[in-house]
């Protein structure tokens, strides 16, 4: 069973790197403001700038979203594992959802891109700092990661909706049989 707790050692562990990506992030957003209010530019490099600003802005959501959410996120994982209890109780069948090979590569090519958008961005824009990297790619990863979940998410109810019509059909054809 998976369970949320506010005062658990992962929770504040989350609370201070989210704590430290907000800072850090902020910082970035103040420097790269300033670059933008005081330094003639052209009108690409602007749009660039603008860009880059908005994409890491997601450090800012995160904790607003995601935090308050994490109860119901621990109460999801457990109804999934209800699910599979209840399938197997009701169809005599175990419920094998196995998306552990899918999740992993996704969560490969999330890093890869992270790490090629983090890239593009020391490539094409001046003036930025090793640190400032690590919050384009934290930021990059953390969306690419939330895209995920919603992906695997959808898959697993699909696993799950294909193994309630096989047992429902298999029911159904030994009632007409007998």
């Amino acid at each position: 069973k998976v369970e949320f707790k506010l005062l658990s050692v992962r929770t504040l562990y989350s609370l201070l790197v989210q704590s430290i990506m907000v800072t850090i992030t902020f910082l970035t957003m103040q420097e790269r403001i300033y670059k933008i209010a005081n330094v003639t530019m052209e009108f690409g490099d602007l749009v660039l700038e603008v860009g880059c600003s908005v994409c890491i802005s997601f450090a800012f959501l995160v904790p607003i979203t995601h935090l308050p959410e994490s109860p119901k996120k621990a109460h999801f994982f457990s109804n999934w594992i209800h699910l599979q209890n209840k399938f197997e109780r009701v169809t005599g069948k175990q419920l094998v959802i196995n998306l552990q090979k899918v999740a992993l590569r996704r969560l490969l090519v999330s890093f890869v891109i992270g790490l090629i958008y983090t890239g593009l961005l020391f490539a094409l824009q001046i003036g930025y700092k090793w640190w400032q990297g690590i919050v384009f790619f934290y930021n990059g990863f953390m969306s690419f990661l939330m895209a995920d979940f919603w992906v695997l998410t959808t898959k697993a109810l699909i696993i799950v909706q294909e193994n309630l019509e096989a047992s429902l059909t298999q029911v159904l054809i030994k009632a007409l049989i007998y």
